[in-house]
């Protein structure tokens, strides 16, 4: 394809925007909930943490969290804990429907078939018989 595009003499903005970019978009959509998770836990772990006898903190969903509940305002705690749950939420399903969208507009194969091996009596063969 990279030659072909050569051949007729494509500039570079039409190859990433007829090549580049549609070859990587089924590669994206897969690594993106992957990515999503890691970025999310270190983004709400990482606020607070302790080294020694000393609290760092940055300010962000995860140090509000651990505010509320280290004062004792669990359900205020459990409200934003629900917040956080519904944009997550939020945030995978559109996700996933992008990932949807980019398997079925490139074709992208994500689970392949298993094929079993067939058991049972071969042809041609008979069963063992005791007797």
């Amino acid at each position: 394809m990279v030659k072909a595009m050569d051949n007729y003499m494509i500039s570079f903005s039409q190859k990433m925007a007829g090549l580049y970019i549609p070859y990587s978009i089924p590669r994206i959509s897969s690594e993106l909930i992957p990515s999503f998770t890691n970025g999310l836990f270190y983004i709400i772990v990482s606020e607070v943490f302790s080294i020694g006898s000393t609290d760092y903190k940055v300010y962000g969903i995860g140090s509000l969290i651990y505010d509320l509940s280290s004062s004792g305002h669990y359900v205020e705690a459990l409200y934003s804990l629900a917040f956080l749950a519904m944009i997550v939420s939020l945030i995978v399903i559109g996700l996933r429907r992008f990932s949807e969208y980019a398997i079925e507009k490139y074709c992208l194969e994500t689970e392949s078939k298993i094929h079993y091996a067939r058991r049972g009596v071969i042809r041609g063969s008979r069963p063992f018989k005791a007797f």
